[in-house]
Formats: C-alpha cells, structure tokens, sequence
C-alpha cells in the first residue's frame, strides 16, 4: 500500500469489496450488490447513497446537460461559416472546383465535406448566420 491512511483500514485478511466498504466506497453499482458488499453496517444504506440515483443515466445515454449544450449549439461555428462563405462566393455550387482549389480550400476538405457544409450553411437562419452574405450566395438560398 502506498497510501499510509489506506493502509491503516486495509484488512489483508478481507476482499477487495469488504476493505472498499469499510473505506465507504464501492465497486459496484446496483443496490443488492451494495448492500451484499457492504457488511460493516449491515448493508443498510440510506435513500442518499443508492447506487441507482448516483449513476441515474437516461435511456438515451445524453445527460440532462448535454443536452441543454447541444441546444444552443451552432451547426456550424463562426469560423466554418466564412470558411464555406468564400467558397460559395466564387465558386458558387460547383463544389469539384472548390475541392481542387487548395489556396481557398486550405483545409482540403472533400467535396462531399464542402457539400455538407454548404448545405448545413444554406440552412442557418439569419440569427445563426455570423458572416455577411453577399448577394450572389444569397441567390443560391432560392
């Protein structure tokens, strides 16, 4: 043991699950396993230490925040958007000619990339927008 306070509650004669018990802590998550590892105080535990409301995860495995994060998300970033903006502005849709320019394309995305983030920038509305449009790429949204 290298930690001198582990080393003092540590029961070399007991298991893993009973030494981590006694130290409060658990390896397992489902509450018949705690209290079956739990034998310091008889496994009883309180409504605060149920394994299920610690790793209470929905079905669909997003977390009540991430989800708030993925709501305010942009589909594309400030960056992306003037990246695609020039692209549009002198290509138009001819995505194959922005793919082979690599002094625009600086990125060198595919054209299946450029594709998709047109499209992503086509949809945006005006308060997602962050760039200016000019114009000729306004037509395009028609």
């Amino acid at each position: 043991m290298t930690d001198p306070n582990v080393a003092k509650v540590w029961d070399i004669k007991r298991n893993v699950n009973y030494n981590y018990a006694k130290m409060g802590l658990s390896t397992l998550t489902r509450d018949e396993n705690i209290r079956q590892a739990n034998p310091v105080d008889g496994g009883k535990l309180t409504k605060e230490e149920t394994a299920i409301q610690v790793f209470d995860i929905p079905k669909d495995g997003i977390i009540p925040e991430c989800r708030k994060h993925r709501s305010w998300r942009l589909p594309l970033n400030e960056n992306d958007q003037k990246y695609i903006a020039v692209l549009l502005e002198k290509y138009s849709t001819d995505y194959r000619k922005m793919f082979l320019d690599i002094k625009i394309n600086n990125k060198q995305l595919t054209e299946t990339k450029l594709r998709s983030m047109a499209k992503s920038f086509f949809e945006l509305n005006e308060k997602q927008r962050k760039v200016s449009v000019s114009d000729k790429i306004r037509q395009l949204f028609t």
